[in-house]
């Protein structure tokens, strides 16, 4: 189950008191947290209505809005919010999700209104608001499998602790392709639709929109501008969009996939001047652009790389763990990772099994320890099979 909360007006609402206390716990102390404390004492502000100013007011909580400072301090003061609960906490800036799983349907239930109950307290003891109109939660589950959600409900509880009044308690909406309205079928978040079965097919649909307006922008100005500023309109517009969560939505489906691969082919023929109808394999070489399924590739392998060479987080060690050596001597696994045993065909898409097998399966070029260098030859291995043959 994801659980999506919406903090309302996060940057404003900031209690200046807590913030330095947290600061401070931070190990900023002395100078440096009067810094902080004069930087964000004696604000004040004015209001312009058509041409009338307001009175002076003096703004005691929230963060400077637009400032440098502003996000790096609600990130300290919102940090310790994966401490108030057991589920796994998600936080970007005022994008908060939780994951948790469980066996079955009424444990899973239970064991989210808890941790809800906690998260609400919380938010309480730190005087922010959640906007639980907008709180929703998706239950992630295969296609075959039917959930019986008979009796079962999820609460945002804001009851104080010991309170049981049912007033204070919000039931959430739930995310499932089942509802009548488009918006409550996925959940929109950093930018990707989920759906509840990862399908990843409404992504593709909303993709595949943006990049069709991408194309008919160069479409009007292939016969006017040169080919270097076609190039950077495909990059900038085309590419940019293609690659952003390519590693989150790469699972998805053939036919999702072939989608995107002809937009993109019909991209490359639109900044070459080429028929609609050209083989595109010259035209990918000749700009030194990766076909969409290499791309997917370059990036997994390119995910792989800071993993294995310890520059990414520590969870991910975890996630993807090395394969143990079958020899003392035997160096053609020693770059290897561990391949879970796959308990369906759908979970051989899923990064925890595709990843360190996109991985495996790369040659000599995965020895590069510069992620930089290892890029280079990987992209030259990656565009070596579009040469022509001698």
């Amino acid at each position: 189950m994801g659980i999506f909360l919406d903090i309302k007006k996060a940057f404003d609402c900031v209690p200046r008191d807590i913030l330095f206390k947290k600061l401070e716990h931070l190990g900023i102390n002395g100078v440096t947290l009067k810094w902080f404390k004069s930087y964000l004492s004696n604000r004040s502000q004015k209001c312009d209505v058509n041409g009338s100013l307001s009175d002076l007011g003096f703004i005691d909580i929230g963060v400077l809005q637009g400032s440098t400072l502003g996000p790096i301090l609600f990130l300290c003061f919102i940090n310790d919010l994966p401490c108030s609960n057991m589920m796994y906490s998600l936080l970007f800036a005022d994008d908060t999700a939780c994951l948790v799983s469980k066996k079955n349907l009424n444990d899973l239930f239970i064991f989210a209104n808890s941790e809800l109950h906690k998260i609400s307290i919380w938010f309480k003891a730190n005087k922010l608001a959640v906007n639980v109109k907008k709180t929703k939660y998706i239950i992630f589950h295969q296609r075959q499998k039917q959930l019986n959600l008979q009796g079962l409900k999820l609460y945002y509880n804001d009851n104080d602790p010991g309170e049981d009044i049912p007033d204070k308690k919000t039931e959430l909406g739930q995310i499932t392709i089942k509802n009548d309205n488009d918006e409550d079928k996925t959940y929109k978040y950093l930018g990707i639709l989920l759906d509840e079965h990862l399908t990843f097919d409404y992504h593709i649909n909303y993709l595949c929109k943006k990049l069709a307006k991408s194309l008919y922008f160069i479409a009007k100005v292939k016969n006017t501008l040169p080919k270097k500023a076609l190039l950077c309109l495909y990059y900038s517009l085309f590419h940019s969009n293609l690659l952003y969560g390519l590693n989150v939505f790469s699972c998805t489906s053939a036919k999702n996939i072939d989608k995107l691969c002809k937009l993109q082919k019909r991209a490359v023929r639109l900044i070459n001047l080429a028929k609609n109808n050209s083989p595109t394999g010259n035209l990918f070489l000749k700009d030194s652009i990766l076909p969409l399924k290499d791309l997917i590739t370059f990036k997994k392998a390119c995910f792989m790389h800071l993993v294995y060479y310890g520059d990414c987080p520590l969870p991910l060690l975890e996630i993807f763990p090395k394969a143990a050596p079958n020899h003392e001597h035997d160096l053609r696994t020693t770059n290897n990772f561990f391949i879970p045993r796959p308990k369906s065909e759908f979970f051989k898409k899923m990064p925890p099994f595709n990843f360190p097998e996109t991985w495996n399966n790369l040659e000599e070029a995965k020895l590069y320890v510069n992620n930089t260098t290892f890029q280079i030859a990987l992209k030259n291995r990656l565009l070596a099979p579009l040469l022509p043959i001698q």
